[in-house]
């Protein structure tokens, strides 16, 4: 097999390196890979994995705590009080800001309700459904069970072309 990363994954390593240092700690294993039997092995400076990996504790943990804040705002919801019975709503979703004053670009977390009042940021979150809802299809496109719902996604993804 070829193996590649997805577009957007950074790595400190061969995606084809990668793949075959994990199908070997999953035959050591029985069949079973985990996150905690690969982070085990890869602390060996011998093992190709090791290096995909930060091993410095003080930068790990800022990138641990950066994860932390990630789920935190992806996972936060509330309920408006002028529409209870919609239910819970996601309070902040992820967008990129445009480069300001020689700045980078940057990721940052708008809340729902003032993206969609605003016809770009709008826009951009439809544009993040549609490139999610076909990583979606993608991912499980073997699943025949599915085939309504990819029916409705290639709808959507169509009048959203079309719109």
């Amino acid at each position: 097999m070829k193996a590649s990363w997805r577009k957007g994954y950074h790595a400190k390593i061969d995606a084809q390196v990668a793949f075959e240092a994990l199908e070997k700690i999953k035959a050591d294993n029985g069949g079973v890979l985990t996150a905690g039997i690969i982070v085990a092995k890869a602390k060996a400076k011998s093992n190709k994995l090791h290096k995909a990996f930060e091993w410095d504790d003080a930068k790990a943990a800022h990138e641990h705590r950066l994860h932390q804040a990630r789920k935190m705002t992806h996972s936060l919801e509330v309920v408006h009080k002028e529409a209870p019975q919609i239910g819970p709503q996601r309070q902040y979703m992820t967008v990129k800001e445009a480069p300001l004053h020689g700045q980078e670009e940057r990721t940052v977390y708008r809340s729902t309700e003032e993206l969609m009042r605003d016809p770009n940021w709008r826009a951009e979150v439809l544009s993040n459904a549609v490139r999610e809802a076909l990583a979606f299809r993608k991912k499980y496109s073997e699943l025949s069970e599915l085939a309504k719902v990819f029916a409705a996604m290639d709808e959507f993804v169509e009048n959203i072309k079309l719109g």
